[in-house]
């Protein structure tokens, strides 16, 4: 019966341990998608920038152009760390969950 519950507990803790890396997975994805989308931001405002800077009365629709790319990308930051204030939010539950249960075995 012991013997039995321990290997329940080891499948637990081991779920659990697999839920964490996942989702400390889906973190680092996220993060690097977040770098990448503030690098794309940083380039396309800097971008519009010189352009704007350079630029007659004729211009307007690229400045327009730019301004609404600069804000899909901000967008996209925001979505982007929602999405990872998200996963951490769910990957120290799962840790909690998985510290609570592996108390309880121990008990």
């Amino acid at each position: 019966r012991y013997s039995s519950l321990e290997d329940d507990g080891r499948g637990v803790i081991q779920q659990w341990e697999e839920r964490a890396q996942a989702l400390e997975a889906d973190i680092v994805s996220l993060e690097m998608q977040l770098e990448e989308k503030e690098s794309e931001a940083t380039e396309a405002i800097s971008q519009w920038e010189a352009r704007y800077s350079s630029l007659e009365d004729d211009g307007r629709g690229v400045i327009q152009q730019w301004e609404e790319r600069a804000q899909a990308l901000e967008a996209d930051i925001v979505s982007l760390e929602m999405q990872l204030e998200e996963k951490e939010s769910e990957a120290t539950e799962a840790i909690s969950q998985w510290e609570a249960r592996y108390s309880s075995l121990e008990d």
